[in-house]
């Protein structure tokens, strides 16, 4: 019942925090005038200098708005992770306990340092620096109400127990702020680079409060949409107070906006993961691999409009099951991790959605596990035995597809499926002395998976 009353009570602000953005962005939409911005659909899509490879076109459709959804999507991939996220944590206790480092403490700020850098230097945003600070500081204030609510009102204990406010997380929260921000004045007005490097970093800043053991991988997917949607409401609210006061427009800009004809991106996704061959459990009758979750980043740099080169990291884990009619142990998690580069390919199908393909080879490598005996007759002076084995490093290659649904420009929101294999040897070794030497034999790990990615353009 009480967990029944927590996801009620977090349902509820989510929603009402999501209303209230929306009726900001709305609101300040109506109000703005018709002068050449980047927050003017219509003037974008007749500047010449900011046209897109696609412009005759608009990317989605009225309803379809890149403001809300793309964080909205981030805060219900957090709700779906819900249940996953006890297995994120023993992958991250199996394979780095008692990992410590505290970049994600100043990490969280960079993106909005790099802003305040910028103008130093003398490189125009989009917005004077003073102009700039109010939209900051309103959109700081609607984000730190936003997830203190949260926490006190779920009080979700943290990974390592040390209090209960762990959901939403605050670090990645204040980091996706900060990114939205530089992307705001810097991304949209000059490159999207500069908006890849801001999430890039607030994606950081969340994958350390994980490993830090500070929040579960749920808290940080809803701070990460807290975050976006938090600065589209400070920025709406600002436009409604200071309509275009501080506003540069497109064409004074002092250079033209980065454009390439060229997909090149950089991607996040999350998936579900199956075994197949020898890890499922019609292959081995004792000990066997069922579902599991995977997380990976994935760029591509063109070398034109369809053909180019692709880069992966992946980072896989299983839930391990044996069959206690002929095993009474406990297994630990199976996982792996790998890099992979390969050709990529990329086009559009229709108007509103990319297909983009790869097939990638490279370096993997396996976590050491371990499988610890339940059966009482199996210890040496009350220590039960145990069997552990680890993979050596090996080749292995993947290929995968996904469709995306253009949200805007600059990204796409999608659906992905994946096949990875690799060919390592185990070894394995006991913490007893055993009649028998275990060999060294070759494996087929084999997976295939399904999930959600997000995707930025870099036209």
């Amino acid at each position: 019942m009480y967990c029944l009353s927590q996801c009620k009570n977090m349902c509820i602000w989510a929603l009402l925090f999501c209303l209230f953005i929306s009726q900001n962005i709305a609101q300040a939409t109506d109000k703005k005038k018709e002068y050449p911005s980047v927050f003017n659909w219509k003037a974008v899509q007749t500047n010449s200098m900011d046209s897109i490879p696609y412009p005759t076109e608009k990317l989605y459709p009225k309803y379809f708005d890149n403001r809300i959804v793309i964080p909205v999507s981030m805060m219900a991939m957090g709700g779906l992770l819900w249940n996953q996220r006890g297995d994120v944590k023993e992958m991250r206790d199996n394979y780095m306990l008692g990992y410590k480092f505290h970049i994600d403490d100043y990490m969280q700020y960079a993106p909005g340092a790099i802003v305040y850098g910028l103008n130093a230097l003398g490189i125009e945003g989009h917005h004077t620096v003073k102009r700039a600070t109010v939209s900051l500081g309103a959109s700081v204030i609607i984000m730190g109400v936003a997830v203190n609510a949260l926490k006190y009102t779920v009080k979700e204990p943290r990974p390592d127990g040390s209090a209960s406010n762990s959901f939403p997380s605050g670090h990645t929260a204040m980091a996706f702020t900060m990114a939205t921000f530089l992307h705001k004045e810097y991304g949209l007005y000059r490159s999207p680079i500069y908006s890849m490097v801001g999430y890039a970093l607030a994606g950081a800043t969340g994958i350390y409060r994980v490993l830090n053991n500070k929040h579960w991988i749920s808290d940080v997917m809803f701070g990460a949409g807290i975050g976006i949607l938090s600065t589209e409401a400070g920025y709406a609210l600002t436009q409604c107070m200071m309509g275009d006061k501080g506003t540069r427009s497109l064409e004074n800009r002092k250079q033209k906006r980065y454009h390439s004809a060229k997909p090149h991106f950089t991607r996040i996704y999350i998936g579900r993961t199956m075994p197949l061959g020898l890890l499922n459990n019609e292959e081995s009758p004792e000990i066997y691999a069922t579902h599991g979750v995977e997380y990976g980043m994935k760029a591509g740099y063109f070398l034109n409009t369809h053909w180019g080169i692709g880069g992966e990291m992946n980072a896989t884990s299983f839930w391990m099951q044996t069959r206690r009619d002929l095993l009474n142990a406990k297994p630990e998690l199976m996982g792996s991790a790998s890099v992979y580069i390969g050709p990529a390919y990329s086009t559009m199908v229709g108007k509103y959605c990319r297909f983009d393909a790869d097939l990638l080879g490279g370096y993997w490598v396996g976590a050491k596990n371990k499988i610890t005996s339940l059966d009482p007759e199996d210890t040496i002076d009350g220590v039960p035995l145990t069997i552990t084995w680890k993979p050596s490093s090996s080749f292995g290659f993947s290929t995968s597809a996904s469709f995306h649904r253009m949200i805007g420009s600059n990204f796409g929101l999608g659906v992905y499926g994946r096949y990875a294999m690799s060919r390592p040897a185990f070894k394995m070794e006991s913490n007893q002395p055993q009649e028998e030497e275990f060999s060294e034999d070759l494996f087929n790990w084999q997976q295939w998976s399904v999930g959600l990615s997000l995707t930025g353009y870099l036209w």
